[in-house]
């Protein structure tokens, strides 16, 4: 994404905004993991390792703004539409306060959900 000032250009990469992204997901109850849109065995592979911005997509979109795409794992028991809400709200917050800029679309794609004991340990 770039952003033009009357000193010039910022351009902020695609990783800063999924980063972004992927911390105020994981920051909002409900949400177990980041999951990484592949499965194996009829289970969604959980993010278990320091790169959380593998469960966001940033796709541009013709207009100059951006679409992001999350990939969740919810708590079992949550209200799933509770917690998507939630989530878009917290998201759109961090990355308007962060860059100035909100995505135009927000997808949340729930990939599937875990009990507590059944969360992945960091």
């Amino acid at each position: 994404m770039e952003r033009q000032t009357e000193f010039g250009s910022t351009i902020i990469e695609d990783a800063v905004l999924a980063t972004i992204a992927a911390e105020a997901a994981l920051a909002t109850d409900g949400v177990v993991a980041l999951g990484t849109r592949r499965w194996v065995n009829g289970s969604v592979v959980l993010i278990r390792h320091p790169d959380p911005s593998r469960g966001v997509k940033v796709t541009a979109l013709d207009d100059g703004g951006y679409q992001l795409d999350l990939y969740v794992v919810l708590l079992y028991g949550v209200k799933i539409g509770r917690v998507g809400r939630i989530l878009a709200e917290r998201v759109h917050q961090a990355l308007t306060e962060a860059v100035g800029v909100a995505p135009l679309h927000i997808v949340i794609h729930v990939e599937g959900v875990r009990r507590r004991d059944d969360a992945p340990s960091d």
